[in-house]
This record gives structure tokens, sequence and C-alpha cells, in this order.
């Protein structure tokens, strides 16, 4: 059982994650998913991600945007509206190393 600041625990029916793990959930209506899956399939094919892996990603990419596609008003902009509370400290600016104060 892993942990999302957002949704709290998160069970996998596969697999085995820690029970304090950080876990990160993105969701189908988030607009930005398709693009940013995108981006993490490029990282991990720079990487050397098996194909196998690199081959999930494209088939979960097309399941999302056949999603988004057949459900147009479910698709928004990401705001995490209602979970303010779930934010323990301000986000780390990509770049800036772990253990330096952010302004």
């Amino acid at each position: 059982m892993g942990l999302d600041k957002k949704y709290g625990r998160v069970t996998i029916e596969r697999g085995d994650v820690g029970e304090d793990e950080p876990v990160v959930i993105f969701r189908g209506k988030d607009v930005s998913l398709p693009k940013l899956l995108g981006l993490y399939w490029n990282m991990c094919e720079k990487i050397g991600s098996p194909k196998h892996h690199l081959d999930l990603i494209n088939q979960r990419i097309d399941e999302i945007c056949e999603w988004q596609d057949a459900h147009p008003e479910l698709v928004h902009i990401p705001n995490s509206d209602g979970f303010e509370d779930c934010l323990e400290r301000p986000a780390r600016p990509v770049g800036v190393p772990q253990g330096e104060e952010v302004e």
C-alpha cells in the first residue's frame, strides 16, 4: 500500500509498494496527462528502459487519449481544489537540490 498526498492510501493488485512509499496518481481527466506520459516515455527511453516498458507507456497514452476524446466534458486543467491541506511544505522548483531552501 502506497501513500498519495492528495488521495491517501493506495492499494494495488500487482506488485509490491511499501506501506510508506510515496505514490503519485494522475487521472485520465487531466488534460496534460498524455503529454506528461510522453515526456516520461522520452526520459525512460533515454536512460535505457526496456522496450516492453516503453510499449506499456505508449499503450496507456493511447487509452487515455481515447477516453479523453470520448469524455471531453470530464477533461480539465488540473487544480487540486479542495486538497490545499495536503501540502506540507512549499514545492521545490525543478533543479533546486534537496536541502536548499525555496523562497
